[in-house]
């Protein structure tokens, strides 16, 4: 693997992409005796002219720069891809510049910019293979795992190996005084201990589950992850991958392949998205959609100044109400 030079790192399956840049980064070393300058940059806040200023400039205090961008499918406006592109094709011998994203293409203006065998798409994992890759894991790690276990870690844990090792080094620690890992464990372990996200909210709020995104939005307050601009933003975000399969459904897609022309990946996410579409009309998913804007703009107007209650009424608009009839902070 040549270190310098520029890089497209594509697919879902990001432990196999973390492994690229381990032994990407080894090269370095081995080339210029030294670590690389490392600069992680992300679409929503990144300032591309500086970005390419940064990987052009010969740096004081480092041989060599490495210049990671992620979600590089979400680069479209034509002032940064011209930006990216001017580079791609003039990259520096002293930098390495790699873009990564989930999907499996990014916009043809700019992939038309890098080397073929620059181009690396990482695969999703087939079934028995996340089963293979768990039970070497506890082999290598001197534990014997219960099948059972598997396909419990298979159903709570997401699509790639970086979430398999990180949930799977959590339940080395956690056996004592035993080499066998059973279900019991994992459940134990990582179903009853896993944190609440903007993600477990959203399971809750399209399973119709209004205790439940209350408790969920009460345990995301308990550790300080109130932010309702944040909150907000997730939602909007997963209403709006939910209303893209609703869409392919009612065009006569399977709802197998509305998943995968939305990239929702993976069984558990899958089994969401489907009860969700058949539970919410394209109507109800655009009232909610609108909803969330409107309480995203109450919000940067300061008219919710009780953000906690302000965020309850919104589940309670969404969870009961479906979106409609809202209860519209600016009119209250």
């Amino acid at each position: 693997m040549a270190a310098a030079g520029v890089y497209l790192l594509l697919g879902p399956e990001n432990g196999t992409k973390d492994e690229f840049l381990i032994r990407l980064r080894k090269d370095i070393l081995k080339e210029t005796g030294e670590p690389p300058e490392e600069h992680r940059y992300y679409h929503f806040d990144a300032d591309y002219a500086d970005m390419v200023a940064t990987l052009r400039n010969n740096g004081l205090f480092s041989k060599h720069r490495l210049a990671i961008l992620s979600d590089a499918h979400e680069v479209k406006k034509a002032v940064d891809i011209d930006i990216l592109k001017s580079y791609c094709q003039r990259p520096v011998d002293g930098a390495t510049f790699v873009m990564m994203s989930d999907q499996y293409s990014i916009d043809k203006r700019l992939a038309g910019a890098i080397p073929r065998d620059s181009v690396r798409t990482f695969f999703e994992l087939f079934e028995n293979k996340k089963q293979s890759w768990i039970i070497d894991y506890f082999k290598k790690a001197g534990f014997t795992v219960e099948p059972e276990a598997v396909n419990l870690l298979l159903e709570l844990v997401e699509n790639d190996t970086r979430d398999f090792k990180r949930e799977c080094e959590r339940l080395c620690l956690f056996m004592k005084g035993t080499d066998i890992v059973t279900a019991d464990n994992v459940d134990e372990l990582i179903y009853h201990s896993k944190e609440e996200s903007v993600f477990s909210l959203f399971d809750h709020v399209v399973a119709g589950d209004f205790p439940g995104s209350l408790e969920v939005l009460q345990s995301l307050g308990l550790s300080g992850n109130t932010d309702p601009a944040a909150i907000l933003g997730g939602l909007a975000w997963q209403f709006r991958r939910l209303l893209s399969v609703k869409r392919l459904v009612e065009n006569r897609h399977s709802y197998e392949e509305a998943l995968r022309k939305s990239n929702i990946r993976g069984k558990k996410n899958g089994l969401t998205y489907t009860q969700a579409c058949r539970r919410f009309s394209r109507e109800e998913l655009d009232s909610i959609i609108a909803l969330i804007a409107d309480y995203e703009a109450d919000f940067r107007s300061g008219l919710a100044d009780l953000q906690g209650t302000a965020l309850e009424l919104f589940l309670y608009d969404a969870v009961i109400k479906k979106g409609g009839s809202a209860t519209a902070l600016r009119s209250s």
